[in-house]
């Protein structure tokens, strides 16, 4: 249960407030690593550290607001383009990196004695 609340506020915090820069993923997002760390969820700890909501924004804004690589979504602004992207990336990180440790926790929680405190 634990590890899974860790998760998804973690998940919350780079989609919301970790995209504005390093200084807001270091406040809003990191700590939810450490305290993975601090439980001893360390594949869960790696998995969100391999998040680095900041710099996806960065690259995902360049491209479609400075470069114009990215064409717009119909009806949306160059900057609602962007924010839409890279809550679908960050969505693809969590269902591709994290969803898989959560399934791995479960599975160990099921089984006879595997409930970790």
């Amino acid at each position: 249960m634990r590890v899974t609340f860790i998760a998804v506020f973690a998940w919350e915090m780079a989609r919301t407030y970790a995209t504005e820069n390093y200084k807001a993923y270091e406040f809003y997002y990191r700590s939810w690593v450490e305290l993975a760390e601090e439980l001893q969820y360390t594949e869960l700890a790696y998995a969100l550290r391999s998040c680095k909501a900041y710099k996806t924004a960065e690259v995902i804004k360049n491209d479609v607001i400075v470069e114009q690589f990215i064409p717009l979504l119909e009806g949306k602004s160059a900057e609602e383009t962007a924010d839409a992207l890279i809550r679908q990336s960050l969505d693809a990180w969590f269902v591709d990196t994290v969803v898989p440790v959560l399934r791995e926790e479960r599975d160990m929680a099921l089984r006879p004695g595997g409930l970790r405190a």
